[in-house]
C-alpha cells in the first residue's frame, strides 16, 4: 500500500501500528488507510461537525463513500477491493470534495464577526 501511495504522488507516507497513513498534499488532511477482510478502507475526517441534512446532501452524490460523525468530526469512508491509479484518483477526488464541502458548510454557520 505504501509504495502504491508513493508511486501516485501522495505525501507523507507512514505505516504505523498496522495502519497506513498519507495526505493527498502537504496542505490537505491525513487519511488513513486500513486494510480488511474485504479490501482497503480508507478514511478521513475533518474538524466540523456536519449536519444531518448536510451529510444526507452528501449521501445523494456520494452514496459510495458514507459520510457520518465520528468523534465529533465528519468522516467519509470508503471501501476498495483493488488499489489502483484509477481508485487512488477517485479517493483523492472524493476528499477533495469532502474538505471543500466541510468549509463551505463551516463558512455558512460562522457568526458575521467570528475569525476577524
Amino acid at each position: 500500500m505504501q509504495e502504491k501511495l508513493h508511486s501516485s504522488g501522495f505525501v507523507g507516507v507512514e505505516y504505523v501500528g498496522g495502519v497506513t497513513y498519507a495526505r493527498i498534499n502537504a496542505a490537505m488532511p491525513e487519511f488513513r488507510v486500513d486494510a480488511t477482510k474485504d479490501g482497503w478502507l480508507f478514511a478521513v475526517s475533518w474538524n466540523y461537525r456536519a449536519t444531518a441534512a448536510q451529510r444526507a446532501d452528501w449521501a445523494l452524490r456520494f452514496e459510495s463513500a458514507p459520510m457520518d460523525v465520528d468523534l465529533g468530526e465528519t468522516r467519509v469512508q470508503k471501501t476498495y477491493a483493488r488499489i489502483d491509479q484509477s481508485t487512488l484518483k477517485e479517493w483523492g477526488d472524493i476528499m477533495r470534495d469532502m474538505v471543500a464541502h466541510c468549509v463551505q458548510w463551516r463558512r455558512t454557520t460562522r457568526q458575521g464577526d467570528e475569525g476577524c
